[in-house]
């Protein structure tokens, strides 16, 4: 069996790709280049520091290495949507459309055509068969689990697919490559989306829109940030006012820049009426959500089903009750969940271990 890995250049995917190579495979390391943030290098992608350091390894360790330059496929798939969702008032998780329309979706195509039967990530999750049903399972190291932003993969990219990873802690893989002098074996962990750098995702709509909002290349039909508007409270009077709904998300306690005996945050943002509704802690908290754009991993019924559930990457799963209602799922928690956004993502699992499916957070009924 041929592998492609999938190298960023960082430690879990080069460890990717050693660990294959030990265990016999025959692999091949391709790099996507998917954007400019780590510097044009001067229009040359073999020149870029993630592209050099990953052929570095392959050259190092004998096996061959492709670059693929996948930009425009990353604006049209990730990019886009990301800026349009908060356009929209909504809260998007770009690793999760990049997980599977790029790097399972087609890095995968481009790993097949150069004769590869499957692609390896440095994720941390665990690939597991039932013998009908192909699904992920939490990695070994929960803390660096990375299951919730895996959930949309299908069956054929399941199928295609390898995680070297999963039955490994983060501190054995560091382990593991300083006894192989990887260069990058000490590099800190990247905890920002790979295009924000900084992090400021208001200032990065803003910039997508000065270079191509006008032409709609980027926001169909010429949509731009909007203005500034009012803060209302549960009661629609003004009490503040904001700098465009596109530089907010629900449970947002800083920058509101609202004095008030109590603490609060974003609770519902009004794309129409350019408004935020701001409430207590209280007031945002929910015990009933309704999920849409389902996909189903380990089960292909839901109905009836007590899941534990993400609401958020970063958060502990929630018990709930899962009801199909026509092509969405009622999710209902034992206990109300705090600031649950409209735009990400609800992940359900068995036993918080194997995924059962998931799908993107329409509202809190």
């Amino acid at each position: 069996m041929k592998i492609a890995v999938a190298m960023s250049g960082g430690i879990d995917s080069s460890m990717a790709a050693l660990l294959l190579q030990e265990e016999g495979y025959d692999i091949m390391g391709i790099t996507a280049v998917l954007n400019d943030a780590a510097g044009n290098a001067g229009g040359d992608v073999q020149a870029l520091p993630h592209v050099v350091l990953s052929r570095e390894i392959a050259v190092r360790h004998g096996f061959s290495h492709h670059t693929v330059d996948l930009r425009d496929e990353f604006l049209a798939d990730v990019v886009r949507p990301f800026c349009c969702a908060y356009l929209a008032g909504t809260t998007p998780n770009p690793c999760v459309e990049c997980n599977a329309a790029i790097k399972f979706g087609r890095l995968l195509e481009i790993a097949r055509s150069l004769g590869c039967d499957s692609i390896a990530t440095g994720h941390y999750v665990r690939r597991r068969e039932d013998g009908e049903r192909i699904f992920l399972s939490m990695g070994l190291d929960r803390s660096k689990d990375q299951s919730y932003f895996l959930y949309r993969l299908t069956q054929e990219q399941l199928r295609h697919a390898a995680f070297p990873l999963g039955e490994h802690r983060k501190s054995e893989i560091r382990i593991m490559a300083r006894q192989r002098a990887l260069r990058c074996r000490d590099n800190p962990e990247s905890q920002d989306i790979c295009f924000l750098p900084d992090g400021d995702y208001g200032a990065f709509v803003e910039s997508m829109a000065g270079a191509h909002g006008a032409s709609g290349e980027v926001f169909p039909g010429g949509i731009l940030p909007s203005s500034p508007g009012e803060i209302l409270d549960g009661r629609g009077r003004v009490i503040g006012r904001h700098r465009g709904i596109h530089r907010y998300t629900i449970g947002q306690r800083r920058g509101l820049g609202i004095a008030a005996p109590r603490p609060l945050y974003v609770k519902a943002i009004d794309p129409l009426r350019n408004s935020i509704t701001a409430g207590t802690r209280d007031e945002l908290l929910t015990d009933r959500i309704t999920v849409t754009g389902v996909c189903r991993m380990k089960a292909l019924s839901l109905d009836g089903t007590m899941a534990m559930v993400k609401t958020r990457s970063t958060q502990p799963p929630a018990p709930a009750r899962l009801t199909e209602s026509g092509e969405s799922v009622i999710v209902e928690f034992t206990e109300a969940q705090f600031g649950i956004s409209p735009g990400q993502s609800a992940v359900f699992y068995d036993g918080e271990s194997d995924l059962l499916g998931g799908g993107y957070i329409e509202r809190g009924c």
